[in-house]
């Protein structure tokens, strides 16, 4: 699914589920694109330029997280904070998890969704 980026299937293929399944649609109310919820500037910083095209969309979310990854030294709750609240957000509060309570509530969903399918992060 995404060797290139060093994320195993399972762990990608959790924060994939979550995002779908997270009754959002395509498009959040605050912008975010397609399956990977790819902000339009995200999307443009990865070359994503048809944000609604599955296999685009996809290899931008998961270069977008080899990059987090890589950042913020493979601590998955703050990968994950990033991904919802931006990676400047993380960096703001002194590389920790934002007090934004969306923030907060996507990081302990989506890692609550990894733990339950087995999901192991890269390094962990």
């Amino acid at each position: 699914m995404a060797p290139a980026t060093a994320l195993t299937r399972i762990w990608f293929s959790a924060l994939l589920n979550m995002n779908r399944t997270s009754g959002r649609g395509l498009l959040s109310p605050k912008g975010a694109q397609g399956l990977m919820q790819l902000m339009p500037g995200t999307a443009r910083r990865f070359g994503v330029r048809r944000p609604y095209d599955v296999a685009e969309n996809i290899k931008g979310g998961t270069q977008y997280l080899k990059e987090l990854m890589a950042m913020l030294d493979g601590r998955v709750n703050l990968v994950l904070a990033s991904y919802n609240a931006g990676e400047g957000a993380v960096l703001k509060y002194g590389r920790s998890v934002p007090p934004y309570k969306e923030t907060r509530e996507y990081v302990k969903r989506s890692a609550s969704g990894m733990e339950s399918t087995g999901a192991n992060p890269p390094g962990q």
